[in-house]
């Protein structure tokens, strides 16, 4: 292999039925065993608003309640601070999309029907060294979380538009 190849970023053959890394090949499984199903439910919300569920759940009571004290400010703060927190996370969102890849991403001689977290960091560990390209596990990672690439999308179109709006703005100053 010549150096330039080895310095090169790798990309998955979604092609094929598996990629290759520290020498083991990893196929790309369509179901999940309920345990592998309560850990990619947990990673869910993760990848999606780096909060748990639980934490949603809690900062969503504690706004009903704000509004219910009739404290409509103290709501809507909670609600802001819930909403910053999810956009903030969209931007640095690598370890939950790569455990959801890392769920469905095994070894011929991996047990599927359990849930090893220590695993799962060690296939990170080798795609991270093989040098994989982190898009090709994002792409499998949204895909698997219902609505995720809706909710993207409406977030890009929102900066976006702030963007456009700002250098108009901008423009419209230098005149």
């Amino acid at each position: 292999m010549s150096m330039k190849n080895q310095n090169e970023v790798k990309r998955i053959n979604f092609n094929l039925n598996y990629f290759e890394a520290g020498g083991k090949k990893y196929h790309m499984d369509k179901t999940l065993s309920v345990e592998r199903w309560r850990h990619f439910e947990d990673l869910q919300p993760l990848l999606m608003m780096g909060r748990s569920a639980q934490d949603i759940f809690t900062q969503i009571k504690k706004t009903y309640e704000k509004y219910n004290e009739g404290k409509y400010a103290d709501g809507a703060v909670l609600l802001h601070n819930l909403m910053i927190g999810i956009k903030d996370h969209l931007e640095n969102r690598y370890d939950p999309a790569l455990m959801i890849a890392a769920l469905y991403f095994n070894t011929e001689d991996e047990d599927k029907k359990t849930f090893d977290e220590e695993l799962m960091k060690r296939k990170i560990e080798i795609w991270q060294e093989e040098g994989y390209a982190m898009e090709d596990f994002f792409t499998v990672a949204f895909n698997l979380v219902p609505g995720f690439m809706k909710i993207y999308e409406e977030d890009l179109q929102n900066i976006s538009s702030h963007i456009q709006k700002a250098e108009s703005k901008a423009s419209k100053g230098k005149k």
